[in-house]
């Protein structure tokens, strides 16, 4: 079980996520917490409160491919679902409300930080409410990308073809290199932009890009291949490369075990995030 650590960006209109995580677990009928999120479905399935820390679990419900039910002295069989089921994927995540940080576990064929941010977003109809993940960095990592005030270059790599529709609606300073890169029949789009003049840097523009790439990473890891920012401190500084996709913060728990019906349990899964919290205690601030 791989957990990521993110920052809850809540938007200037948008209510606190809390009301929003109230309203989801006032609503009894579980067919109506359910939200078409990047061509899926989508239901935030448990939600508790429990010593100021909201515990979630979210599914995805697969219905366009899944596996089988293998045997050592047989061949694979299908499942049987009845009118209205699927496969569901899930994925569990840990909020604290005081340090407006999120732990998500990562499960590759479920929703992702991004599409469960989206989610929250669009639950209530009636609101206005937008709520971002920031990936969280390794510490070390933010303080001297802060202080390379100065930032000479930046480097990624982004594949279009794992790319949908919101995720180019959403990282919309990235819209002419997704749309050169499919135009050309590119799988994939690599952009080096360098600052040639000096001590000069690449300018405020860069960072709205940077922030772009990031969002897109935290909504779709697969579909960001790099993302590299070198930069100084001052003109004298030397040049210094981090690479932010090596660096983000995250732990990977080995020890949890599926049950018998090789599900990761929903409890042992929420202890997991209570572990990694724990040990990123002086992080998460």
């Amino acid at each position: 079980m791989k957990i990521h650590a993110f920052k809850v960006e809540v938007g200037q209109k948008s209510a606190p996520l809390e009301d929003t995580l109230n309203l989801i677990k006032s609503e009894a009928d579980l067919s109506r917490r359910v939200r078409l999120i990047s061509q899926s479905e989508t239901r935030a399935e448990w939600l508790e409160k429990r010593d100021g820390l909201w515990y979630l679990d979210f599914v995805k419900f697969r219905t366009t491919q899944g596996p089988g039910k293998a045997k050592r002295r047989g061949i694979v069989e299908g499942f049987t679902f009845a009118q209205g089921e699927s496969f569901g994927e899930e994925t569990a995540a840990l909020y604290d409300p005081k340090t407006g940080f999120i732990l998500v576990q990562y499960n590759h064929s479920g929703i992702r930080a991004g599409a469960i941010a989206q989610y929250l977003s669009e639950f209530n109809g009636a609101a206005t409410n937008d709520y971002n993940f920031l990936p969280k960095f390794d510490p070390e990592t933010e303080r001297r990308l802060v202080r390379k005030t100065i930032k000479k270059r930046l480097l990624f790599k982004i594949d279009v073809n794992e790319m949908d529709a919101e995720d180019i609606k959403q990282g919309v300073a990235l819209a002419d290199a997704v749309a050169l890169g499919r135009s050309s029949a590119a799988g994939q789009v690599e952009i080096e932009l360098t600052a040639t003049g000096g001590g000069q840097g690449l300018g405020a523009k860069v960072g709205d890009i940077l922030t772009a790439v990031q969002n897109l990473y935290a909504r779709n890891p697969a579909a960001v291949k790099s993302l590299k920012v070198a930069g100084k401190i001052d003109a004298d500084d030397a040049l210094e490369v981090l690479d932010l996709l090596k660096q983000r913060l995250y732990v990977q728990l080995d020890d949890i075990r599926p049950g018998a019906d090789l599900r990761l349990p929903l409890s042992e899964r929420w202890k997991g995030l209570d572990r990694a919290k724990n040990a990123w205690k002086r992080y998460l601030k």
